[in-house]
């Protein structure tokens, strides 16, 4: 999969912020994460009992796919 830069960046500032549930100016777009949702990228984190809001991480194939942007 070719991956833009946009995305190259979204998918970096999840890899750096972790599992986020709170998204500020800085953050990949509403359009973006669902996106990226839908091409396997990020998925919502597990439910936990302490858990007050969605938290969305990155997936095995996100991961992937910013690793191979790298190179």
């Amino acid at each position: 999969m070719s991956v833009s830069r946009k995305r190259r960046e979204a998918l970096q500032w999840f890899y750096d912020n972790g599992p986020v549930g709170l998204f500020g100016p800085s953050s990949p777009s509403d359009a973006m994460r669902r996106a990226m949702v839908k091409d396997g990228q990020i998925e919502r984190e597990a439910k936990t009992q302490q858990m007050q809001f969605i938290k969305f991480q990155l997936t095995d194939k996100g991961r992937s796919d910013l690793w191979e942007s790298r190179s």
